[in-house]
């Protein structure tokens, strides 16, 4: 088929101009593309200019049912040329477009990794060590061969040396290039097999959907969340503090917070005005281009795995563009919180890059701190791909767990054993820091009057808790995996001003912050959500009716034998959209106002799968939408419920702190009824005497299922109240008394086990 400049047979004349430019174009692309291939040393310039001599209006042509597979190479394993000419097919040409850009980013991957296999072969030529590695010590094997009609002995190279597992390929001003592992020394065989990729399974299509059900999990929670973005920029800020003190920027903390402003309103303008089809002209903007291109940022490319594939995503860009005012007003939205993630995410790198650049290190060796002063997502182990298929966020974990080390411990003499890792002067000083740290929060709590479980456990161990009046605190997160060191001492000290008591529940919440923090599939307790992959998470927690928190999602039956419909088990303040789909799905299934039917989940239930399946954005519109149910109705409304706010204020009085404990004690109290009327069936009365004089609350069941009772009519009244439209005033009165009937058996409760 000819392009500009030629006639067309067959096509439309009207179209002829729209096609021409798509041509011109398409050739731009190509030859942008083959000049890359000669900058990078993959291809020669005479290889180029013979291609283009033979071939005046060239487009990659590749047929239906043809498998061309990645083109990359096995990791960064670079070899033969670009491009291999092809003998002729009968096939029909599918995909050009698709194949276009399948060349150029194939190009693109092929010469960043050969960028790395490049810096190997240069690291094995200024550091020669025959008994690890070799360059271009190539095997040749003598055979005959005719030579003008007659039998010679030449020399060819071991056809079967390019594929050995100790040998990595490297393109070097077009010609192939070779370093040779010592396959008879471990080390060198792993670090041949990092390279190669030869260590790491391809997922199968199994795991490929996992993988993509993992990634939505892990996108909607971070790249798609609004809140994600402040919480991960005042833990990376943090973190990257303490970890500039095993870089060479130890000394200056401060020059890099000074630039922290700058570099967040530099990525933005460049992410929106990319956005926007513009060129970014900032001096931050185009500072951030650079660090890019240095390698500076983390992220991930597709990878498509054939041309259909490819047109396939072409398809989707180009419906985009036609797409109703409502799907651009979402997309709009879902582009703008990528940007700001993306912001939040890399200010604090931009900012080292700049003051590394400032102190004389390279463009490179800058962006390599910078990406790497907190977690380089971009760094992998061995089965990082196959668990991170199934665990949205074991890579990150690890790759923390990692850096943290780095900061906190050296190893003695240089010598990279076990035995030898002790703890970094700067490492000392941490640790010493946050052990003070821990101390004081635990001071400060019990000054302040707080019992142990206020603020929430799972709050205290992500954050630093500083006391406000009438019972509201700020929550200022902390670094996390740092956050670990000041929970120990601040979990000890909470047991010494116990007195020593409650022994095993400190153990165990000391134990919980280690798990949290070091399991890189995550913890949520002994419990079924510990152990299970990403995408069955929120089934599990439903299972077990807790949040990773440890917080029940829903409000049981006080009375197992007289089942409510779930729609009237409302916890908080549920959604709308959350009581309304638990009120049809009860009716659906053959249940009314008052009996449950088949399927009857609680507005909670709800609340938190749709939580869980779209995210941040879908939790935070949530909250929004009962903020201004609560502000028009009159219901009190929890602080966490409150967008963004939420996450850094809260409280330990009000109807949400009083309902958490009542309903603990509760469950509490119910469990401890039954051993002691299971102590007395079985005759053994003695037994349960003493075990009521341990458990002195238990003798509150009666008074329980009275409070019980009337906290439920007390709901009763709010429902009927906000149905018929009554006052606000009159909403909050009653909200008032129900956090009044808790309260009171709360104190009940606390002054009984305080004399146990």
């Amino acid at each position: 088929m000819h392009v500009a400049g030629h006639d067309l047979k067959g096509v439309d004349q009207a179209k002829l101009a729209q096609y021409q430019r798509i041509a011109k174009k398409v050739q731009a692309i190509n030859a942008a593309t083959r000049q890359m291939l000669v900058a990078s040393g993959l291809e020669t310039q005479a290889t180029i200019d013979s291609w283009e001599s033979a071939y005046q209006d060239y487009v990659p042509l590749m047929r239906e049912d043809m498998d061309t597979g990645l083109g990359t190479g096995q990791g960064f394993n670079i070899r033969g040329p670009a491009s291999k000419r092809a003998m002729g097919s009968g096939r029909s040409v599918v995909d050009i477009l698709a194949n276009v850009a399948m060349m150029r980013e194939r190009t693109v991957t092929r010469i960043e990794k050969n960028k790395v296999a490049q810096a190997v072969m240069g690291l094995a030529q200024t550091a020669p060590n025959a008994e690890f590695w070799t360059v271009d010590d190539v095997p040749k094997l003598r055979v005959v061969e005719k030579v003008g009609g007659k039998d010679q002995v030449v020399e060819r190279v071991d056809p079967t040396f390019r594929s050995k597992p100790n040998v990595l390929s490297v393109r070097v001003n077009g010609e192939d290039h070779f370093v040779t592992f010592n396959d008879s020394d471990p080390r060198a065989l792993r670090m041949a097999e990092a390279l190669k990729n030869l260590d790491a399974d391809q997922l199968g299509r199994v795991l490929q959907l996992s993988s993509k059900a993992t990634r939505w999990f892990a996108a909607v929670n971070t790249q798609y969340n609004p809140v994600f973005g402040v919480i991960n920029l005042v833990r990376d800020t943090q973190g990257a503090m303490l970890n500039l003190s095993s870089t060479p920027l130890s000394g200056k903390r401060m020059q890099v917070l000074g630039h922290a402003m700058s570099a967040l309103r530099g990525i933005y303008i460049d992410a929106r005005d990319h956005r926007a089809g513009k060129t970014p002209t900032s001096a931050w903007a185009q500072l951030y281009e650079e660090f890019q291109q240095e390698g500076g940022k983390t992220g991930y490319k597709d990878m498509f795995s054939n041309s259909a594939a490819r047109t396939e995503s072409l398809e989707r860009e180009i419906k985009q563009i036609s797409e109703g005012k409502l799907k651009h007003a979402g997309r709009a939205l879902f582009d703008w919180l990528s940007d700001y993630n993306e912001t939040m995410e890399n200010a604090i790198r931009l900012a080292a890059y700049k003051t590394a650049k400032d102190s004389g290190m390279s463009n490179a060796q800058s962006a390599s701190l910078a990406k790497n002063l907190t977690v380089n997502f971009n760094r992998k182990g061995q089965v990082a791909t196959q668990a991170g298929a199934l665990y949205a966020f074991f890579n990150a974990s690890m790759q923390g767990s990692a850096r943290m080390a780095q900061t906190l411990f050296v190893f003695k003499g240089g010598n990279a054993d076990l035995h030898n890792l002790r703890f970094s002067k700067i490492g000392q000083r941490i640790v010493t820091g946050g052990l003070l740290l821990g101390s004081m929060q635990a001071l400060l709590l019990a000054a302040a009057g707080y019992d142990d479980d206020e603020p929430p456990e799972f709050v205290r161990e992500r954050s630093l808790i500083l006391p406000m009046p009438d019972g509201k605190y700020l929550s200022i997160p902390m670094p996390l995996g740092f956050h670990v060191i000041p929970n120990i001492s601040r979990i000890t000290t909470q047991w010494a001003l116990s007195g020593g008591k409650d022994t095993a529940k400190h153990l165990a919440n000391l134990f919980g912050v280690f798990a949290d923090s070091f399991n890189p599939i995550g913890n949520a307790g002994v419990s079924l959500q510990t152990i299970s992959p990403t995408v069955i998470d929120p089934l599990a927690a439903l299972a077990e009716n807790r949040d990773w928190t440890g917080k029940p999602i829903a409000k049981e039956d006080f009375n197992p034998l007289k089942p409510t419909p779930g729609h009237l088990r409302t916890k908080d303040t549920a959604s709308m959209v959350g009581k309304t789909m638990a009120y049809w799905f009860n009716l659906a299934s053959g249940g009314s106002g008052y009996r449950p039917g088949v399927v009857s989940p609680t507005p909670d239930q709800l609340d938190y799968l749709i939580g869980q399946v779209t995210g941040g954005v879908g939790r935070e519109t949530m909250k929004a939408q009962q903020a201004i149910s609560a502000g028009i109705s009159g219901e009190d409304l929890p602080l966490y419920k409150v967008p963004l706010l939420g996450r850094f204020v809260g409280a330990t009085t009000g109807q949400s702190a009083e309902g958490s404990r009542f309903y603990a004690s509760l469950k509490e109290i119910n469990g401890q009824h039954a051993e002691v009327m299971g102590l007395r069936k079985e005759g053994k009365l003695a037994d349960s005497l003493s075990y009521l004089r341990k458990h002195p609350e238990a003798a509150l069941y009666r008074q329980a299922e009275k409070a019980h009772n009337r906290v439920s009519e007390l709901r009763k009244n709010r429902r009927e109240a906000i149905a018929a439209d009554q006052p606000a005033m009159r909403v909050k009165l009653i909200d008032a008394s129900i956090t009044d009937v808790m309260k009171r058996f709360n104190d009940r409760v606390k002054q009984l086990e305080q004399r146990s």
